[in-house]
């Protein structure tokens, strides 16, 4: 048997097939708790010339023991395999196989209640949960906004196949549930260069404070952190860089949010692939 991603391979070799390795980290402080994962995946992903794509996530481990992360994982599972549509540049428009992650998720129901059942109100948060799954857009917008997930629908390859040699461009974009459970909108500064027969794109944001609901923003920072925050207090950095061949395939990619209050730190999130192609665990 040839070592190839086609998707085939699966029925002679029950080792997941994948085409890239990810590895992140999290740190995030709230009030006096804070937390700190560092966590790694395999992924599997292969677009059509519909604009379609598979997306499969295998192999996720993680470093935290946090009762939150444990759950997250083991909810996530249901929404591991995925067909999308996507745009012209690459950004999910809608998640294909619905019934399917919700058929999934109503299978491991019964297991989920049992193992976490020492958990307060349990059978509320798979309630809540389930429900979120009923609604594909409010989904997709949970799943592509950061994570896994993110890193590879960015909304850039379709901007990459008409430059020649460099390219600069402005867009603005939101971070949902970044920080605060709110939607953070954010200014993307892209700088696109072609070196010989790869492209390479760097990615650096920062708060869009026009589109920005400044009263509801900083009315929650002071009720987390303190009244006297002002704007001045918070510092926001974004900074992503992508590698794509000829072909404009991914070959490699990662990305760094930093969210701090006075210098001190509140959430940073990293995360990174490269490719694996031709290749098996």
């Amino acid at each position: 048997m040839g070592l190839t991603t086609i998707k085939e391979d699966y029925f002679y070799d029950p080792v997941p097939c994948y085409d890239y390795e990810v590895r992140g980290s999290s740190e995030y402080k709230i009030a006096d708790q804070y937390t700190q994962n560092h966590f790694s995946s395999l992924v599997y992903f292969k677009q059509d010339e519909y604009k379609q794509a598979e997306f499969t996530v295998s192999s996720f481990s993680q470093t935290s023991k946090a009762l939150i992360y444990e759950i997250a994982q083991n909810f996530s599972s249901s929404i591991s395999s995925l067909h999308l549509q996507l745009n012209d540049i690459g950004q999910v428009t809608k998640i294909l196989n619905l019934e399917e992650i919700q058929a999934n998720f109503l299978k491991s129901r019964v297991g989920l209640l049992e193992k976490y059942s020492h958990v307060p109100d349990i059978s509320v948060i798979l309630d809540n949960y389930e429900a979120s799954l009923k609604e594909e857009e409010k989904l997709r917008k949970s799943l592509f906004y950061y994570g896994v997930y993110r890193l590879f629908f960015t909304g850039i390859k379709e901007l990459v196949q008409d430059i020649y040699p460099q390219k600069r461009i402005t867009r603005t974009r939101k971070l949902d549930g970044f920080i605060l459970s709110l939607a953070l909108p954010v200014i993307e500064d892209i700088l696109i260069e072609r070196v010989k027969d790869t492209y390479k794109v760097m990615i650096e944001g920062r708060i869009d404070f026009d589109k920005l609901d400044k009263n509801i923003f900083i009315d929650a920072c002071r009720f987390m952190y303190g009244k006297e925050i002002t704007f001045s207090d918070i510092v926001f950095s974004a900074k992503e860089s992508y590698e794509l061949d000829y072909n404009f395939i991914f070959l490699r990619g990662s990305y760094k949010h930093l969210f701090e209050i006075r210098g001190k730190l509140l959430k940073r999130d990293e995360l990174s692939f490269h490719s694996k192609k031709f290749s098996f665990v």
